[in-house]
């Protein structure tokens, strides 16, 4: 659970990256769903930052 965030945000780089080799990129539903896993990925990683903070 500690590296979800990070783990989303590799994902989603890695899937624009092979709709970027493929030519797929011009889909933009693929495109926008690479896009929202990484927005996830950060959203998950600060929530875990935050948490572990004593601040």
């Amino acid at each position: 659970m500690k590296y979800i965030g990070s783990i989303l945000i590799v994902l989603g780089i890695l899937m624009l990256i092979a709709l970027y080799i493929t030519h797929f990129s011009f889909i933009n539903e693929l495109t926008l769903s690479a896009f929202l896993i990484i927005i996830l990925g950060v959203i998950v990683h600060v929530r875990y930052l935050k948490r572990q903070s004593d601040y």
